[in-house]
């Protein structure tokens, strides 16, 4: 390949990456059919323009991209004639039978009046009322349902809302395709039964079976709270956390620290890596059993997209250690996001990708430029000096990167985040750590779980009650911004940071940081 191509060389995932989202957003603003028309006839123009000049390359790749781009979120927004959209309008609020299949754990939610079970089901278009799609599931009273039974179920329909916050957010915030597509109460004496049974064994059921047995492990040590918080950190479910307690993590802008992130991922590759490496194993055998621990870890914790991500960072890690080559994070970030647009374009809209990306995306870029000026003067010398100032960069490199989401989305940001983050972001770092050893105590040895069980409440109460304090300061409001507030904020970033990387020769963005910070 000639100079043409030098794009595709040079982090080739960022180009794809590029290319890619570029179609969604394309398809979403001007739609399938005009679009693909236009790109498909520029995309033989490319071609055409690469055969003669080979510089022309790396152009006629990017648009065959957009044009994949687009056509994938075309064909996953296609809905077939069957599908319970399409009649959901006219069906809101009718008694209603479906016969369907239970995909997700069913979850216990005590709280309130009217206990219910919540899990989701993928309707039987052969039988009820013979449509297709998903729905989730709120199953009040006796009777007792498990991941894979085939079920035949009666209650009413309703559209979906945000149960966990509420519904008090606004609409933007919640733009991404949701993972079902409608609500169905069973009332607890509508009618319930029980078909089929599971299915022969599965991975995700075995993931699944897994996931139970290690929240059981802190239902057992800790309390119902501390329960809940710890599930949501390290095993994905978060319909047990106490609703003041998120809110709490809401106002203080720390609820990225109850979800799964590349630090979690990390710790398990790491302790696997570690146990075969005492054990002898080779350098390729312990990196793929570490890879495969991961995908386990990503499929018994949900599969969502900042599991998703810090899954395939890491291993984008790993398969850098088999090389011997030093990974490049922010080619690591764009392929992660490229396979998970992939699989699902409406993720895109999705608040939680975006902040999840745009976090890790300002961790690489922005904290190198904090840090370059201080290593000059010496600080990196000084271990506690240095953990401080790194604490503190990486703090405010992520608050840089969300606010301007965050703002748009809710209508307020939280300046006490940036204090609040420093202590405790370390503190849940223990935190998970302590929790990562109680589940291995509980699990294979009960009796040694104890004292790692008191040490964790004391931590975890710790950070708790910090942002308690920190989360009587006020907020800033900024209500009603527009579109173009998230590009000229970005763009302002983008163009201060190309600035500062040039003016301090910043040559290795991410090489002061470590790889897998908690978000």
């Amino acid at each position: 390949m000639s100079d043409g191509g030098g794009s595709l060389r040079h982090r080739p995932g960022v180009f794809l990456a590029l290319g890619f989202t570029l179609g969604i957003v394309l398809e979403n603003l001007w739609g399938a059919l005009p679009l693909l028309m236009v790109l498909t006839a520029g995309l033989g123009v490319a071609f055409i323009l690469a055969r003669v000049r080979r510089t022309f390359f790396s152009g006629a790749v990017f648009v065959f991209l957009v044009v994949c781009g687009a056509f994938d979120a075309w064909s996953k927004g296609l809905m077939p004639a069957d599908h319970i959209s399409r009649v959901l309008k006219t069906w809101q609020g009718r008694q209603v039978e479906v016969v369907c299949r239970v995909a997700s754990l069913p979850e216990e939610k005590a709280k309130g009046l009217a206990p219910k079970k919540v899990f989701v089901c993928d309707l039987d278009p052969a039988a009820g009322i013979g449509r297709s799609g998903r729905v989730l599931v709120n199953f009040y009273g006796a009777g007792h349902v498990e991941y894979g039974d085939r079920v035949r179920l009666a209650g009413k329909l309703s559209r979906p809302v945000d149960h966990f916050s509420g519904g008090n957010a606004p609409a933007r915030a919640h733009g991404a395709r949701p993972a079902y597509e409608a609500v169905l109460h069973v009332s607890s004496t509508s009618r319930r039964e029980v078909l089929g049974g599971q299915p022969s064994w599965t991975c995700t059921r075995f993931a699944l079976a897994v996931r139970c047995r290690l929240e059981d492990v802190f239902r057992r040590y800790l309390s119902p709270g501390e329960a809940g918080l710890m599930n949501a950190m390290l095993l994905g479910p978060r319909g047990e956390i106490p609703s003041h307690v998120y809110d709490v993590f809401r106002k203080t802008g720390t609820a990225h620290i109850i979800a799964i992130s590349g630090m979690n991922m990390t710790l398990a590759a790491a302790g696997v890596m570690l146990v075969l490496g005492v054990l002898r194993i080779p350098r390729r055998p312990r990196a793929v059993l570490a890879a495969l621990i991961l995908g386990f870890y990503a499929l018994m914790a949900g599969n969502s997209a900042p599991v998703l991500r810090s899954a395939l960072m890491a291993g984008a890690v790993i398969l850098g250690f088999v090389a011997e080559r030093e990974s490049d994070m922010i080619n690591s970030l764009a392929l992660a996001a490229l396979v998970i647009l992939a699989v699902d374009p409406g993720e895109l809209g999705d608040i939680g990708f975006q902040l999840s990306f745009v976090c890790v995306a300002s961790l690489i870029g922005i904290v190198p430029v904090f840090l370059t000026p201080l290593e000059g003067l010496g600080w990196r010398k000084k271990p506690l000096v240095w953990f401080l100032a790194e604490s503190a960069a990486v703090t405010l490199a992520a608050f840089i990167g969300s606010a301007g989401i965050l703002a748009y989305a809710f209508g307020y940001l939280t300046p006490v985040g940036l204090m609040v983050n420093l202590p405790v972001i370390p503190l849940m770092a223990l935190v998970t750590g302590l929790g990562a050893a109680l589940l291995t105590a509980g699990f294979i040895l009960p009796v040694a779980a104890v004292p790692f069980a008191l040490g964790l409440k004391v931590l975890l109460n710790a950070a708790v009650g910090v942002l308690v304090a920190a989360a009587q300061a006020p907020v800033l409001a900024c209500p009603d911004l527009s579109g173009w507030f998230l590009w000229v904020y970005y763009g302002a970033v983008l163009a201060a940071l190309g600035y500062f990387q040039v003016s301090s020769q910043v040559k290795e963005p991410g090489a002061f940081i470590d790889k897998e910070q908690p978000l």
